[in-house]
């Protein structure tokens, strides 16, 4: 979908503040010096795995336990090189938008809802390179970091955040401003 497909599919009544979308997305992240370590180890379990399997099946013993081994080399060769290409991929077509009710995530290449946070909701953060909007999920960031959100997005969710944005000191004032009069508490002064 395109922006202007998303705005007029969920924003009929909302007024768009801020839309934006992740710039310069990196090869590797900040969770990649736990998760790089952790998946070479793994990936490369899954691959030796499969070269002792080739060999089995070589030697005319079990097909079976080749044709697992052929499926842990593709998962192995997965961990260790192609989640790094996927994340960057699925981080770079996603969507985000402020509006006066609501922050808002939208996935372009899976047509999907990231999050959808009502203001008055929105706990705000400040990330690595990002703005966290919601309470940190670090089952589904880990998930969603190694790239298995492939097999695993219908049972966790990564935390909701504006990731690799330009101007998030704008961005988070739009949005506390916009808090503030939702909940008519406009004035500045501490004490009332």
């Amino acid at each position: 979908m395109t922006n202007a497909q998303i705005k007029e599919k969920y924003f009929k009544n909302d007024t768009v503040l801020w839309e934006g979308s992740p710039n310069k997305v990196p090869v590797f992240s900040k969770a990649d010096f736990l998760l790089v370590p952790f998946s070479l180890i793994f990936g490369g379990f899954l691959l030796g795995y499969a070269i002792l399997s080739a060999i089995a099946m070589l030697a005319g013993q079990g097909i079976l336990f080749s044709l697992t081994g052929i499926t842990f080399l593709i998962l192995g060769i997965y961990l260790i090189f192609l989640r790094l290409w996927y994340r960057k991929k699925r981080i770079s077509r996603e969507v985000y938008f402020v509006t006066n009710k609501r922050v808002f995530g939208f996935d372009t290449m899976r047509d999907n809802v990231l999050f959808d946070i009502p203001l008055r909701d929105v706990e705000l953060c400040l990330g690595y390179k990002s703005l966290e909007l919601g309470e940190a999920n670090s089952i589904g960031d880990f998930i969603y970091g190694l790239g298995l959100d492939i097999f695993f997005r219908k049972f966790s969710k990564e935390t909701p955040a504006f990731k690799y944005i330009d101007n998030i000191e704008k961005v988070c004032k739009i949005i506390i401003s916009n808090i503030e009069k939702e909940d008519g508490t406009d004035d500045d002064s501490l004490f009332i």
